[in-house]
């Protein structure tokens, strides 16, 4: 069966998107839908990029980094933590988390809200089911498992921890530990990709079509047999000018 050719350029992508895996310190030999480092965008989903700094890898979801803790091919998932609370909780991005939103993760365990409140006076401090703690740059602060009716303080931001993970916020060392330890998220392969790597091709991203695209061994050039994400939004063309018309002596 001959498919259409993608547009994504005229690049062995094939041997490409086999030979350079991403590895960085424990993750290592990663593939599709994940990309970055030496490892091509064609590769994987715009999304996934992954990075390298120091043996760590992190990546970046909904404006907020992850370290990535642990990665499961087998399994598709990949445990993460909040890059800027693995060394301390005194060092905040006001980005709260939120993996609900994004289109490639999901969560694949039951998770619950973790929020730091920052920059709080004395009397506004809850009564009672928190946790205080005080930061050089942001003064006094306090955590709670919730997200609604807190008192804002100055700057406050969400966590996401698993949802059995700590019943008592007062306790300083479990918050911290369950923090570093970060949760599991689960990545969208399409059975489209699985059905391309079954016929011995390798799975990329055709950022013309904005969709998954198959690499055969055979062809320089992606098919788009793959696609399965909606629709690239439609493209604005030129609009062509207005047909000149013809004195009547020029037509006869």
């Amino acid at each position: 069966m001959e498919f259409p050719a993608s547009t994504l350029c005229d690049s062995d992508w094939y041997s490409t998107c086999s030979n350079n895996m991403f590895s960085c310190g424990e993750i290592t030999n990663v593939g599709y839908p994940f990309w970055g480092a030496a490892r091509p965008e064609a590769c994987g989903y715009p999304q996934l990029e992954l990075t390298c700094e120091k043996n760590d890898t992190t990546i970046e979801i909904l404006d907020v980094w992850y370290r990535v803790l642990e990665m499961n091919t087998r399994t598709k998932t990949l445990s993460i933590a909040r890059e800027d609370f693995v060394n301390g909780i005194c060092s905040p991005k006001f980005v709260s988390s939120s993996i609900l939103e994004s289109k490639v993760l999901d969560d694949s365990t039951l998770l619950q809200n973790l929020t730091f409140v920052y920059g709080c006076r004395e009397d506004e401090l809850p009564v009672q089911d928190y946790h205080s703690f005080t930061c050089p740059k942001y003064g006094l602060g306090y955590l709670v498992l919730a997200n609604e009716g807190l008192n804002p303080c100055t700057d406050s931001v969400r966590l996401l921890i698993p949802s059995d993970s700590i019943t008592d916020v007062k306790n300083s060392s479990t918050v911290e530990q369950t923090i570093k330890a970060g949760y599991d998220v689960k990545w969208n392969d399409s059975e489209a990709c699985s059905a391309c790597t079954r016929s011995n091709g390798v799975c990329g991203f055709d950022r013309t079509t904005n969709g998954p695209t198959c690499y055969s061994p055979n062809q320089s050039y992606g098919s788009k047999t793959c696609r399965s994400s909606p629709p690239a939004p439609p493209r604005v063309l030129p609009v062509p000018p207005p047909a000149v018309q013809l004195p009547q002596s020029q037509l006869e």
